[in-house]
């Protein structure tokens, strides 16, 4: 992911992202904020394969943070509408994007509408 994709992601998910813990009623975080940024970095490492142990200690959190920052960044994109995967609903839709997914293809990959998880 490049620096540009991975701001606007946060930038969608944000508002729904837990408190970073600046604002504690409680008094200062023990071991300093973690910030929206941080929470989706560590989350997009989890799910790139990383190990939670080498996330949290370059992270600089408790090593059970970074599962809970992932957890935490789904539970944000599942809230966030801006990221609904939304089916085509008329078919002369379903063919137009077929077309076009067909264009992007190099193997000429027909009837297609769509890929959740891949490269083209």
């Amino acid at each position: 992911m490049d620096k540009d994709s991975f701001w606007r992601l946060l930038h969608i998910i944000q508002d729904h992202l837990p408190s970073t813990g600046e604002n504690r009623s409680r008094g200062a975080v023990p071991n300093g904020p973690i910030s929206h940024a941080a929470r989706l970095s560590m989350a997009l490492r989890i799910a790139a394969g990383g190990d939670p142990l080498d996330i949290a200690s370059n992270h600089g959190v408790n090593d059970d943070e970074p599962m809970t920052s992932f957890w935490s960044v789904v539970d944000a994109i599942h809230q966030s509408s801006q990221l609904d995967i939304k089916f085509p609903t008329s078919h002369e839709e379903q063919e137009k994007i077929a077309e076009e997914f067909k264009n992007k293809s190099d193997i000429d990959i027909c009837y297609c509408v769509g890929a959740i998880d891949g490269i083209l």
